[in-house]
């Protein structure tokens, strides 16, 4: 099933890409061990030394109006397309980063919706789906060796236009 915010369109200035965005759950969803999150951590300071950055995808407000939403968001999209890469246990951490055009690798997840969504997207070569934690020094070269690939909205649109078709006969 897809996500509508992969119909979303980022306002995307070209800018000098610089470090790692860390967007990851810290609820009750989360799946990654504190000895997962070391492994992560020591391989992002490895590579990237200190110029990452944690976030969340999540907007950890109750009433909140529609332009704050909204500015939350761009200013998300803004730190994401200034990354070289994204790691994230998140379905919109993978579906802004591909929307951003930035390399992202996604963790295992509780949910199934980021596979679900990841088949939608997975013929973007930049979007890296890792279910081990152990081959996250590998993938993270393979994510940084596809910069500069762009995201391919035709299939998508496809498959909406498929499911409106479908929705409509209803």
């Amino acid at each position: 099933m897809p996500d509508m915010a992969l119909s979303l369109t980022p306002r995307i200035t070209d800018k000098r890409r610089n470090g790692v965005i860390l967007l990851l759950r810290n609820d009750a969803e989360k799946t990654l061990s504190v000895r997962d999150l070391q492994v992560l951590l020591k391989n992002v300071k490895r590579n990237f030394k200190n110029n990452y950055i944690q976030s969340d995808t999540h907007i950890y407000f109750d009433n909140i109006d529609d332009n704050f939403a909204k500015n939350k968001i761009y200013e998300l999209w803004d730190k994401i397309s200034r990354s070289q890469l994204v790691i994230t246990d998140r379905l919109h951490g993978m579906v802004f980063a591909a929307l951003t055009n930035t390399p992202c690798i996604v963790l295992h997840s509780k949910s199934p919706k980021i596979q679900g969504v990841y088949e939608w997207i997975k013929n973007n070569k930049f979007i890296f789906l890792e279910d081990d934690i152990n081959e996250l020094s590998n993938m993270i070269k393979s994510a940084l060796a596809t910069s500069g690939c762009h995201f391919e909205r035709k299939n998508i649109k496809e498959k909406f236009d498929q499911m409106a078709e479908l929705i409509n006969k209803l």
